[in-house]
């Protein structure tokens, strides 16, 4: 699914900031030339998002770019969940699972009171 950029070809580009501006940290764009439309989101221009997160000194990472159309980033948009397309946020969110995963010292004195049990 994911490419990388050739000049003047059309589809999606994900970008991750390195600190979310107001709920987003994810920013999803189509465009007919995704190297000038990149260009454009460095210099400050393009959406008015982009525009306050470059005014805001925020960095920006070029995640991944996407072979795609506008209905499939209108698609991706409504979904609401760009972070599970990032890769740069793939790892936290591994760790979040084990963190989530761990047992309680009560938990574990439980399980293993119950192993006991059963021998």
């Amino acid at each position: 699914m994911a490419s990388y950029p050739i000049a003047g070809v059309p589809g999606l580009y994900l970008l991750h900031l390195e600190r979310p501006l107001a709920h987003s940290q994810h920013y999803l764009g189509w465009a007919r030339n995704r190297d000038e439309r990149v260009a454009a989101h460095e210099a400050g221009q393009g959406s008015s998002f982009m525009r306050a997160v470059v005014a805001a000194g925020i960095r920006v990472s070029w995640v991944q770019f996407l072979d795609g159309d506008k209905h499939l980033e209108r698609r991706y948009k409504r979904w609401k969940n760009l972070k599970a397309l990032c890769e740069l946020c793939k790892p936290e969110r591994r760790a979040r699972a084990r963190e989530s995963m761990r047992l309680t010292r009560r938990q574990l004195r439980l399980f293993v009171w119950a192993m006991e049990e059963t021998k």
